[in-house]
């Protein structure tokens, strides 16, 4: 919801506080990484789609979104 109002700061936050809970929650990672590239943090978007892949090398949000990006 935050993203989707572009309260990106605002999302960090939660979806950070998320995972502070469950640090396996794949979704969170990506729609993490999301609230960073809108915010312009792409470094961190990318740390974000890591971490996704470490918990699930499959996931193919994050492996086409590092693509996207050019980044391995």
């Amino acid at each position: 919801v935050y993203i989707d109002l572009s309260l990106y700061n605002d999302a960090i936050d939660r979806i950070n506080s998320a995972l502070e809970i469950d640090p396996y929650y794949v979704d969170a990672y990506n729609n993490l990484a999301r609230a960073f590239v809108h915010n312009g943090e792409l470094e961190h978007a990318i740390t974000a789609w890591r971490s996704t892949l470490r918990i699930q090398p499959a996931n193919q949000v994050a492996r086409r979104n590092l693509e996207l990006y050019r980044q391995p």
